[in-house]
């Protein structure tokens, strides 16, 4: 005789839940809770118990979310919501479960693929060329540059548009980036060569401008064309942070 094994009907530790919210949050973040748990369940119509849903299944949805448009911070916050519910379960509940949006709330676009982990102390302008073609707003672009000329990068890597940058370094295959690396090191030539080459990078982004409107604000472009880089792959590449 198989052991009885115990169901939790998702609709019935829904409303438990949000019993729950309303008197220890209030009405409001109760139904913005409700909307995003609603639109999370509704994805699985046939899954009607808690135990139901995996890790899978949610990193299903945030695949939905980003096929759909949503921002980084969109999903996650997302994310995060329907996280909560599974962690009021676990542990003020105590129920036998285990939190199947953990590992979809890991942003594995910050991680180093298996076999290509890095100790970066700097990057090369290719790298630079490569990062910038993989930005899809001048802004992220114009930070780059910024940060190159001396800007503190610590201004702008928890913006959306420093996220925007750290997402497109991942694509360039620019593994451990980070915004200390874009640092040019003391010596005055490599700052010289720097600011020429920002200066030059900067002249193909009037290609991209629209006609009109606020040629320094977030201006969606193609991508971008650097022209003919400083250093070449083939060549011995300088990189930023010291003189080769």
């Amino acid at each position: 005789m198989k052991p009885l094994t115990i169901k939790y009907p998702t609709r019935e530790w829904l409303g438990k839940y949000e019993s729950w919210l309303v008197v220890m949050k209030g009405g409001a973040i109760m139904r913005k809770y409700d909307r995003v748990l609603e639109r999370f369940f509704a994805t699985f119509p046939k899954k009607t118990n808690l135990e139901d849903i995996t890790s899978i299944d949610a990193a299903d949805y945030r695949v939905i979310l980003e096929k759909k448009g949503r921002s980084p911070k969109s999903i996650k916050d997302t994310l995060s919501i329907i996280r909560m519910f599974w962690d009021w379960l676990i542990e003020d509940k105590e129920l036998p479960l285990f939190n199947p949006v953990k590992l979809a709330l890991e942003r594995p676009e910050y991680r180093f693929p298996k076999g290509t982990f890095v100790k970066r102390h700097s990057v090369s302008l290719v790298e630079v060329n490569h990062i910038l073609e993989h930005c899809t707003s001048l802004k992220a672009k114009r930070i780059v540059l910024k940060v190159l000329c001396g800007e503190p990068g610590w201004n702008y890597s928890r913006s959306n548009a420093g996220r925007e940058i750290k997402e497109a370094a991942f694509r360039a295959k620019v593994y451990g980036f980070k915004f200390p690396h874009l640092k040019v090191g003391g010596n005055r030539l490599a700052r010289e060569i720097i600011q020429a080459y920002c200066e030059q990078v900067e002249k193909t982004f009037s290609m991209e401008a629209k006609p009109e409107g606020d040629s320094l604000g977030d201006i969606e472009g193609t991508s971008l064309n650097i022209g003919t880089p400083i250093c070449h792959e083939d060549e011995g590449l300088m990189a930023v942070g010291r003189v080769n």
